[in-house]
């Protein structure tokens, strides 16, 4: 399996130096997952993902320069590329996906959901400390922004993503934080 990749944080104290080669060490990480699929799940695995391996630093790079979130984002694509190619053929409803964080990258991962429900259920988010609220998909799409190309097959979901979690500053208090996270992904079976 790809091995693991350390993903650093300096903060704001220190420049990133050289991103050109910080993003083609991403594309490197991702043709690293050619011939290579997780082993099966269980009742307590029931997906196996990886996240961008990147300084934490590239990502307002990345904001700035459409073509290093643009690289960064089809190398996850690739990565899930190769994870289909490698897929036994008895595993056919293991589904590969990528979730986006955007625009903060950070914590974009490429996956399989091992387990048939809970990949059913992974776009479900209607608790009341975290929803997922589903954007109109005519209107808006991250692939055509990006100029990505999705692997043959793959479907684009696009939410709106509201989280509160208690303010720790402020007793009591709520911090709410809202993003945007795209699902591009093979289709599920039932969704």
């Amino acid at each position: 399996m790809v091995k693991p990749v350390i993903r650093l944080s300096f903060g704001k104290s220190r420049p990133l130096r050289k991103p050109e080669k910080h993003v083609a060490a991403v594309e490197d990480w991702a043709a690293a997952f050619s011939g290579t699929f997780p082993g099966p799940g269980g009742p307590s695995r029931p997906c196996e993902h990886w996240h961008l391996p990147v300084d934490q630093r590239l990502v307002p790079l990345a904001q700035q320069n459409p073509d290093y979130a643009r690289r960064l984002l089809q190398a996850l694509l690739e990565a899930g590329r190769h994870l289909v190619a490698a897929r036994p053929e008895a595993r056919t409803r293991d589904t590969v996906y990528v979730a986006v964080g955007w625009p903060d990258m950070f914590m974009s991962e490429v996956g399989v959901f091992l387990d048939p429900a809970y990949g059913r259920d992974f776009e479900r988010r209607t608790h009341r400390y975290q929803t997922w609220t589903l954007l109109n998909p005519r209107a808006r799409s991250l692939v055509a922004e990006l100029g990505l190309i999705l692997p043959e097959g793959w479907v684009e979901h696009g939410y709106h993503e509201r989280q509160e979690d208690p303010d720790d500053e402020a007793p009591g208090g709520i911090r709410v934080f809202e993003d945007e996270i795209w699902v591009l992904r093979e289709p599920i079976e039932g969704t």
